[in-house]
């Protein structure tokens, strides 16, 4: 049987918007990121001192921050399997065409943070997806198991960490020497980030892509020991396998019910979790570990799913009554082309950001980044849904059909 693409019209719209929705929120977190060097805003205490600044992060971080990428993962996992189960029912070879669908997606990834910048996320997607296909055929306790092992990891990474620390702290002269080191570490990244935010703001392309390779340095270590990062990534595949196996996406309607009555538990529980984690995150030295990085890690990987959950329902059930508004379509067309929008919103920022386009780097209020994003976000719904009148899908996507089935798209 010959390798098709979807029909537009098999498309699920639920998916569609939720995936639209993910990358709203995930825009409100990054456009805080575009603006400013990622340490500088864990590490500052005097970058936001205003009243609406303040604000306006505890806003993100309580209930932005992890939710939305997490959503995004348990889509993709969700996805994966939704193509699987398609590919075995046709009898059409899925794993070689699965590999070069994961081999272009490591191709954009890399020419995100390589020519825009360095808050990629599609390079790691890709290295996970690679292991995906491992799990297609487990069961569902096996599964489960697996997504255990891999929120616990950076736990397990963090609590060795820390007590190698304290045990090292219990001799006086190692104590001094790290307490040194711990001192100069601060002076470096203030050092670093100074010198971030005159790159960035520079006209040379040169001196941008400099600063952009330190940042997607801390950016891959980042992915590798935080709490949100490659293994909690990978947990998060495997529960949309898991859903994916139970064909929720198909069953929404019948299991919308039963959602709905976990929500009166899982939100509340949710809000409590990320409270206490914002208390811990607010406790931990972000270049040093305690165990308040163990506890933060912990209240991060019990709060953020459900609070995600959360949202996913509840944006359901909404979408039920604003389907056929601006706001439904929008969120859909958005989330049919994913990619592009993705990749636009860097390309959009990050000409606006840098210096080499509007020079605003580092100079403007969270609350005008915060009406910044809206402002974008609104414009890529419009210009979506115009652009979806005259084509299937999105240039970034059409690509990366070409690669995946190796022929022209319609």
């Amino acid at each position: 049987m010959a390798l098709q693409q979807i029909d537009p019209r098999q498309r699920i719209a639920d998916l569609d918007a939720l995936r639209g929705f993910a990358l709203f929120g995930i825009f409100i977190v990054n456009i805080v990121y575009f603006g400013y060097p990622f340490l500088k805003i864990f590490t500052d205490a005097e970058l936001f001192t205003g009243a609406g600044d303040q604000l306006t992060l505890r806003v993100v971080r309580f209930f932005f921050e992890g939710k939305f990428i997490t959503l995004f993962s348990l889509l993709f996992g969700l996805g994966f399997t939704m193509m699987a189960i398609r590919f075995v029912e046709r009898e059409l070879p899925f794993y070689r065409v699965f590999y070069r669908r994961v081999a272009m997606l490591l191709a954009f990834g890399a020419a995100h943070f390589l020519l825009l910048w360095a808050g990629d996320i599609l390079f790691i997607y890709g290295l996970c997806a690679i292991l995906l296909p491992l799990f297609l055929n487990r069961s569902e306790k096996t599964l489960k198991i697996w997504i255990g092992i891999f929120l616990l990891v950076p736990v397990f990474i963090w609590a060795l960490f820390a007590g190698m620390i304290e045990l090292a702290m219990h001799d006086p002269e190692i104590a001094a020497e790290l307490n040194q080191a711990r001192e100069e570490m601060y002076v470096d990244v203030a050092e670093q980030n100074a010198w971030l935010i005159n790159a960035y703001s520079s006209a040379s392309f040169a001196d941008v892509f400099e600063a952009r390779m330190i940042e997607t340095g801390w950016m891959f270590k980042g992915m590798i020991f935080n709490p949100g990062g490659f293994f909690y990534i990978m947990a998060m595949f495997l529960i949309g396998v898991l859903w994916g196996k139970r064909n929720y996406a198909r069953r929404k309607d019948e299991l919308l019910p039963n959602w709905n009555r976990k929500v009166k538990w899982m939100l509340p529980a949710g809000l409590l979790f990320t409270m206490f984690y914002l208390f811990a995150l607010s406790r931990t030295d972000v270049l040093w570990i305690d165990w308040w990085t163990i506890i933060g890690s912990i209240l991060f990987i019990m709060g953020t799913p459900l609070l995600t959950m959360s949202y996913s329902v509840l944006f359901i059930n909404a979408f039920q009554r604003m389907r056929d508004s601006f706001i439904g379509n929008g969120l859909a067309a958005v989330g049919r082309t994913a990619l592009s929008n993705y990749l636009l919103q860097s390309v959009i920022a990050t000409t606006i950001f840098y210096g080499y386009g509007l020079g605003l780097y580092a100079q403007l209020s969270l609350p005008l980044l915060m009406l910044s994003a809206l402002a974008i976000f609104g414009v890529q719904m419009t210009f979506s849904q115009w652009y979806l009148r005259r084509w299937n899908m999105g240039p970034a996507e059409w690509l990366w059909r070409v690669v995946t089935y190796w022929k022209r798209p319609s």
